[in-house]
C-alpha cells in the first residue's frame, strides 16, 4: 500500500487490476435446517449476488445441494469442505457433487493431501478448489504441475502477502486457472 501511495495510484491498479469494482458473492454455512439456508439463498439471489457458496460437511451436502439446486437451478453456487472430506472412504459423495454443475469444490480433502487432490480431480468433472493447501507460489505451481487443482482461492494472509497473492494470479491467469479472493465485507457474505 506504501508503494501505491509513493506511486499516487490506487492500490488496485498497482496490483494490475482493470476495474476498481470487484463482484462479491454470498456465502453462508452450515444452518439449523435446509429451509433456514433456502431462505437465506434467497435473500442473496434477489439482491443480486453472482454466485453463492455454501459450506458442507457429512450430514450436511447431497441431501442440502438437492435442495438447494432444485430451488435455485440456475444460479452459480460452488461449495466449500473445509478438508472435511477422505479420498478412500468419501469418493462416492465427492462423485455425487458433479450432478449438481457447482462452479467448484473448495478443499475437499485434508489440506497436505496434493496427490490425493490431484487422484480426485481426474475422477470428477467438477474443478476443485485448493484453499489451504497453496500457502506460497511455489504451492501453487506444483499443485498445477501434477493437477491437484483448476481453481486456487488466494488469501494474501496465507502466502506471503499482496506480492506473493498478485505472483499466483499471474500464474494462474497464465495458466487459465480461475483465482479468487474471499474477503469479508459482512457475517456470511464474501468478495
Amino acid at each position: 500500500m506504501l508503494h501505491s501511495k509513493m506511486l499516487g495510484q490506487p492500490l488496485w491498479r498497482v496490483l494490475g487490476g482493470r476495474d476498481p469494482v470487484v463482484q462479491c458473492g454470498a456465502d453462508f454455512g452450515v444452518q439449523d435446517t435446509i429451509d433456514d439456508l433456502l431462505a437465506l439463498v434467497q435473500k442473496a439471489v434477489d439482491t443480486g449476488y453472482p454466485r453463492i457458496k455454501l459450506k458442507v460437511r457429512h450430514g450436511w451436502d447431497i441431501e442440502v445441494l438437492e435442495a438447494v439446486r432444485s430451488a435455485f437451478p440456475t444460479q452459480v453456487f460452488h461449495v466449500d469442505c473445509n478438508s472435511g472430506y477422505n479420498l478412500k472412504e468419501d469418493i462416492e459423495i465427492l462423485r455425487a457433487f458433479d450432478r449438481f454443475n457447482l462452479a467448484m469444490i473448495e478443499q475437499p480433502l485434508f489440506h497436505t493431501d496434493i496427490i490425493e487432490h490431484t487422484e480426485l480431480q481426474n475422477r470428477i468433472e467438477t474443478p476443485i478448489c485448493l484453499d489451504k493447501s497453496i500457502k506460497s507460489p511455489r504451492d501453487f505451481r506444483l499443485a498445477l504441475q501434477i493437477g491437484a487443482c483448476r481453481v486456487v482461492n488466494v488469501k494474501p494472509g496465507r502466502v506471503g502477502g499482496l506480492y506473493n497473492s498478485v505472483q499466483i494470479h499471474n500464474v494462474a491467469r497464465d495458466a487459465g486457472i480461475e483465482a479468487w479472493v474471499p474477503r469479508f465485507v459482512r457475517r456470511y457474505h464474501t468478495c
